[in-house]
């Protein structure tokens, strides 16, 4: 092998891996974190319909123009993760490193009138990592891969009618990846390391239709696309002296495009009895956004990548009980989340299934003070990564990848109720 034709093959699979950096122990399908808020997560983030807190920012802006007040949120939530893969015809497991990953969430809104009421959040919605052992059978494809963002979304929400509201927003995505692939055995082993950088921007809106306020309401939402620019640079580690002056494996730059799927969420609230709160949300997330990636390096020859991702969806169910416990609430949910990644494109870096998501939580509210904790277990289905009839190869091995996560949320809001109008004086003649 030349050292252009591995610089070739290390392009394909560590770029391969900025794209899918990280998604395995995301809570939604693909690399999608939905799940940020400790009340969210306990209702399985069933909430467009329904939600009442300052994440209302995230989950469906139209809902702050029947916020009252001045509200503020702070919390996170920490994921952890492993994943798992099974080579074919072996009898054992290589186990990927134990992940940990905390995901801060910051939210504010305030009321600024009958109508009108605005809100601003910062918060990680795309994300996460997986980390394989340095000399495991993939490791020219993927040893360790991670994607960050944060996100910051101004919003403004106008009631149009006494029970129904429209939103609009902003988002400006800060994002950023890390990853290191293992070098071909043909030039001496070693390994390259590469990162980047970038901005980018969208836009989300929001509809909330109180059909019957406070016993049956309807949500709709739309969160867009968002296209990232990377660049960044290859830093190479070669073992072989030989192969140590060689231009081609000097470092160097490389850029590549991903754009972040759009999202329109359709959801519902029922209250059958005052102090229960049924949920059910349904998210369409357009992952064939990621249907081809091109990869651009200084040296290497350009490469386009098909990935053929498809529109996925997910069903949200939760629900909300108002205990005789003063100011406490139990709840509970069950997510189906589907799989976009076909089978033959599975790989160590995105090693993605459908998932079957069971959440409980608890929240407790005094006053002006609120604390809520959630816990989601994400088990992803057995997936296999095989090539079809006629397919030559993988971007990785042959095997069953199985990954489990777990997210732990908590959140603590203040409420602040606007100040009353000073009483008018009256002047009378004397």
């Amino acid at each position: 092998m030349t050292a252009r034709s591995a610089l070739r093959h290390i392009a394909l699979g560590s770029l391969l891996a900025l794209i899918g950096a990280a998604p395995a122990p995301a809570g939604a399908a693909g690399f999608l974190v939905y799940d940020i808020t400790g009340e969210s997560i306990g209702k399985a983030s069933a909430v467009s319909a329904s939600t009442t807190e300052p994440a209302a920012v995230w989950y469906n802006p139209a809902a702050m123009a029947f916020m009252p007040g001045y509200q503020f949120s702070a919390g996170g939530t920490t994921v952890f993760a492993r994943n798992h893969f099974t080579p074919q015809g072996a009898d054992h497991d290589i186990d990927g490193k134990q992940a940990t990953f905390f995901l801060p969430a910051i939210f504010g809104t305030a009321r600024l009138s009958d109508r009108w009421a605005v809100g601003l959040g910062g918060f990680t919605t795309f994300g996460l990592g997986v980390e394989w052992p340095a000399d495991w059978i993939g490791r020219e494809n993927a040893i360790k891969a991670s994607i960050q963002t944060f996100t910051l979304n101004p919003g403004v929400s106008y009631r149009l009618l006494p029970n129904m509201s429209l939103a609009a927003g902003l988002q400006v995505v800060r994002a950023s990846v890390d990853f290191k692939n293992g070098l071909p055995a043909a030039i001496g082993g070693g390994t390259v390391e590469i990162g980047g950088a970038t901005w980018g921007v969208g836009g989300n809106a929001g509809l909330l239709w109180r059909v019957a306020p406070e016993v049956f309401h309807a949500a709709l939402t739309y969160r867009s696309r968002v296209k990232l620019d990377f660049t960044g640079r290859a830093d190479f580690n070669v073992t072989a002296p030989e192969f140590q002056t060689n231009p081609a494996l000097q470092d160097q730059g490389g850029k590549a495009t991903i754009t972040l799927p759009d999202i329109i969420t359709a959801g519902f609230m029922f209250r059958p009895v005052k102090k229960l709160e049924l949920t059910f949300d349904a998210n369409i997330t357009f992952w064939s956004t990621y249907d081809k990636l091109v990869l651009d390096f200084d040296v290497a020859p350009t490469q386009t990548l098909i990935r053929n991702n498809h529109i996925a969806t997910t069903l949200r169910l939760g629900a909300d009980w108002t205990t005789p416990v003063e100011g406490l609430h139990a709840r509970a949910g069950f997510i189906f989340d589907q799989n976009p990644s076909p089978k033959e494109f599975l790989a160590p870096s995105l090693p993605d299934a459908n998932r079957t998501d069971f959440a409980i939580g608890l929240g407790w509210e005094h006053k002006w003070f609120k604390i809520d904790v959630g816990y989601l277990l994400v088990y992803f289905l057995p997936s296999k990564a095989e090539p079809l009839p006629g397919q030559t190869q993988l971007e990785g091995p042959v095997g069953t990848y199985n990954t489990i996560a777990h997210l732990l949320s908590t959140t603590l809001t203040f409420k602040l109720d606007q100040p009353k109008p000073a009483p008018q004086v009256v002047a009378t003649a004397k």
